[in-house]
This record gives structure tokens, sequence and C-alpha cells, in this order.
């Protein structure tokens, strides 16, 4: 079970995801890069003379293997597998592993004419980033690298959307998955134990930017690349159907920049992208850029 939409009577719509396996494709021994060219170079060598296979995925997780024919600045040639399906202008992701570490490109599909397929690269940070105009303050917890529950097979994320008064929020909780009631619905236990722990550890540094992919915060306290954060962010006064914003999720530390001698600048990604309806104009309106 990679995603289920669940049945949670009183909220508006409520996601289901794995936790271990959205950090897994997180994981640090995993680098998604926009071409080919951000591939270490020797690297790179053995799979532009086809001595080293790639995976085509596909968002149903759906590998085929295949080899580099060529590459340009904006299409990757790769072969057709045998039995491969998919259709034009589908997404497939396209990974390059090596004994270190894997790189992944997002692609979709260009086009189709066997043996030869074409994709188009597309950048996996193409969401624009919304650059507070003032001083605009974030919550957040790091999360232990020692908590069991991370790890489990039956931990969930539980996304929950909804609006009322003027809001909008977007809120993630940990559950436990415990099966199907009488009519197929998947069941969820939700263990606000974890959530009330890490909330009342959170504390407050300065946002730098967000998008519907993830964020950046500036920080004294040093964290590596790949750590677990829980975060809060609240945006409000905006002159759009809704006024408000409410997010609290799960994230993973990306890149780390030193901003000055003390202070960090940290790119966080979400475990999953928010879907849009309308967020990517409320954040331009509140950033003060035009739509």
């Amino acid at each position: 079970m990679d995603e289920i939409e669940c049945i949670d009577r009183g909220e508006s719509l409520r996601k289901a995801f794995s936790l271990r396996k959205a950090l897994a494709s997180s994981a640090g021994s995993i680098r998604q890069v926009n071409c080919p060219e951000k591939i270490n170079r020797e690297v790179l060598e053995e799979f532009k003379n086809r001595s080293r296979p790639i995976n085509l995925i596909t968002p149903g997780k759906a590998v085929w293997s295949s080899r580099v024919i060529y590459f340009d600045n904006e299409h990757l040639f790769v072969r057709v597998p045998a039995y491969f399906e998919s259709e034009i202008g589908s997404l497939l992701l396209v990974e390059f592993p090596t004994d270190d570490e894997a790189y992944v490109i997002q692609t979709f599909i260009n086009k189709i004419k066997s043996p030869i397929l074409c994709l188009k690269f597309q950048d996996p940070r193409k969401d624009p980033r919304h650059v507070p105009a003032g001083r605009t303050p974030v919550r957040y917890a790091p999360v232990d690298d020692d908590e069991e529950w991370l790890t489990e097979e039956s931990t969930f994320v539980l996304r929950t959307t909804g609006g009322s008064g003027g809001g909008f929020s977007v809120r993630e909780k940990v559950g436990r998955y415990r099966g199907e009631d009488g009519d197929g619905n998947k069941l969820f236990t939700v263990m606000e134990q974890h959530t009330r722990r890490l909330t009342s550890a959170m504390r407050e540094v300065e946002l730098g930017d967000l998008s519907l992919g993830g964020c950046s915060i500036v920080e004294v306290s040093e964290m590596e690349r790949g750590s677990i954060l829980y975060l809060s962010i609240r945006i409000d006064n905006v002159d759009y159907r809704f006024q408000a914003l409410e997010l609290d999720l799960f994230g993973i530390v990306r890149n780390v920049i030193p901003v000055d001698e003390v202070r960090f600048r940290y790119g966080v990604s979400f475990l999953k992208r928010l879907d849009s309806d309308g967020l990517n104009e409320f954040l331009s309106r509140w950033s003060g850029r035009r739509p």
C-alpha cells in the first residue's frame, strides 16, 4: 500500500501513505537531479557506453530495465523495454543506480518510436518558491532517528485537508493501519501521543520560502542532510478566497547552506507534495509576487 484514500467522518478528505516507504524514497542514498550531467562524470560514462543499465519507473511502481542511447539538454533517448506499457505524456522516473547511490531524474514520455523511447526532462523543483515579504515564523521539531514507529510497516502518515471560517488547512498525523471494515474501507488508529510529543518540543525559527513541495528554514542549530522534521506553518491576513493557511507536515532536510557565521538555511522537502487547489495563487498573494 503506497497511498490510500480512506473515509474519516468529520474530515474533508484524508489520505494515508506508508511512512517507511516515503522515508525510503527520500533517503540519502537516492539523489534527485534534473539532468544526467549532474551525475558523477566517471559513472556517467558507464551509462553512456551502455555497460550499465538504467531503470524506468512509473508512478504505479512498475519497473523496466533499459539502456541509454543518447541525451542532450532537454531529452533522454533510451531503448524501449520489452512489454513496456505506458503512454505519451505519462510521468516516468529514470533511475541511474550506482554502487554508492542512485540518481533519479523525473521525465515524461515525449515520443515512442520503437526501438527508441524519447523522454523529456522535467525539473522536480519546478514549483515556484514563494519568499515572504516580511519575517514569517515557522515552528519545527526534529524527529529522533531511533523512534521505532518510523520504520514499522504498519505506520502511516494520515493527511487531512479542509477549510472552515475563512481558513484552509493541511495536517499530517501518525497512524497505525489496522485492517479493513466490512465495506472494504481502510481503518487506522491515530497515534496522538507521537504528534503531541513533537508539538510540545517545537521551537520557532524563520521561514525562508515556501512552495507546494517544501520550504526552507533559517536556524542556528546544526542539522544533517536527511534529518526528519515535523513543521507547523501559519499564514493569515491574505486577500484570497481563503484568508489563512495552516500546515502541519513532516519533511526531510535535503540541503544545508550556511547563511553567516552562526545561521544555516535548511531546504526541506515535504514527504508528499501539496495538492494545488489554489494554494499557489494564495502563496503568490501572500509573498507579493504576481500569480
